[in-house]
């Protein structure tokens, strides 16, 4: 959760284009966060009651505990989350407000999409926390863990597969790739660019030298 948690930090830190300011406010609020959020949970587990298992199977069942040092957890996670969220929007209106980079469009919505998600199911946990039945108040805390390690990796999937394309495209414009085509005289191997021109290089059977002829709007030999 911690890694998934930094992702988020670094996402925010790379869109405000490395301010030094706002990396250190990011970092102090990491750090911040997560002390407090380890500090309560000893707490919660440390006032934990157990009882052993009554047919004599090694282990225990917790029968007794406060589940309000827990809720106070989900309340910093969905404030720290938030107040990403709004650090976020605001780097967005007042750096690229005017701007149609699809990469941006990739961070933005699964940002969106990650702090809709994470904040649904971390105000859940509150309510199952405070007014929930004993059953049914630990029924989210496993999910929203698995939320925050799907997200953060669906993100960084995106990422790839639009650094990906983009390679692939700027292959295509460039005219790099080559194809291969019938020479045009004996021993001759030949291919032509995307951009037209074609390339034949081979040796010349009758005299044993070796020549390349490149063909494009004006033809030529050249001897090599």
């Amino acid at each position: 959760m911690m890694v998934a948690e930094a992702i988020m930090f670094i996402r925010v830190h790379a869109l405000s284009g490395h301010i030094k300011v706002l990396a250190a406010w990011l970092l102090l609020q990491f750090i911040a966060v997560h002390a407090a959020i380890y500090a309560i949970f000893a707490l919660f587990v440390k006032g934990i009651k157990f009882l052993p298992y009554p047919i004599g199977i090694p282990g225990c069942i917790p029968y007794r505990f406060d589940t309000t040092e827990l809720s106070v957890v989900f309340g910093i996670i969905v404030a720290s989350e938030t107040l990403i969220m709004l650090i976020t929007a605001y780097i967005g209106i007042r750096r690229y407000r005017t701007t149609d980079c699809p990469l941006l469009v990739v961070f933005y919505q699964d940002g969106i999409l990650y702090f809709v998600s994470l904040a649904l199911v971390t105000v859940g946990n509150i309510i199952f926390d405070l007014v929930g039945p004993p059953e049914l108040r630990f029924m989210l805390a496993v999910p929203q863990g698995v939320l925050h390690s799907v997200l953060s990796c669906r993100m960084i999937l995106h990422m790839y597969d639009f650094g990906r394309k983009e390679i692939m495209a700027s292959s295509e414009e460039t005219g790099t790739g080559m194809e291969f085509a019938p020479g045009l005289h004996s021993g001759a191997e030949g291919g032509s660019t995307r951009d037209g021109t074609r390339i034949y290089a081979g040796r010349d059977e009758a005299n044993g030298s070796s020549e390349r002829e490149i063909t494009n709007s004006n033809e030529s030999v050249i001897p090599v």
